[in-house]
């Protein structure tokens, strides 16, 4: 259970949540008004590559696939998450509350950053689906 209130990012989770899938699937599901989708990366140098293990891990129910660590040692290497994750196939409205809405509730001003994004998420995806 979460503390009335209570919001939570996941960051750099992925590869932690990922291990769990069932259990994350349903808490997302349970709490999607109070999950935002965030990021300890940097997604602007090459955002499909960094983007799209997050997206497959969200909305597919694909099994024991990579997915880069974002926490690196001060070499460089894996801080965390040297293992392969499963999707948990979210439905389409908890999706859209965890990659946009719920920001927008919860953080407004954020509208013009959320809504770039969301113009290179489709064109990436439109990219994909493409090839």
């Amino acid at each position: 259970m979460m503390p009335i209130g209570a919001v939570v990012e996941m960051s750099a989770t992925f590869q932690d949540l990922g291990r769990a899938p069932r259990l994350w699937r349903e808490f997302i599901i349970t709490y999607q008004d109070r999950v935002l989708i965030g990021s300890d990366g940097n997604p602007t140098r090459q955002p499909d590559e960094f983007w799209i293990p997050h997206w497959r891990y969200l909305e597919t129910y694909d099994e024991y696939f990579y997915h880069p660590a974002q926490i690196r040692t001060p070499g460089g290497s894996p801080g965390h998450g040297r293992w392969n994750v499963s999707g948990i196939g979210l439905p389409d409205e908890v999706l859209r509350k965890v990659y946009y809405e719920n920001a927008l509730r919860h953080l407004p001003s954020l509208r013009t950053s959320i809504e770039k994004q969301l113009a290179q998420r489709r064109a990436s995806a439109r990219a994909v689906a493409r090839r």
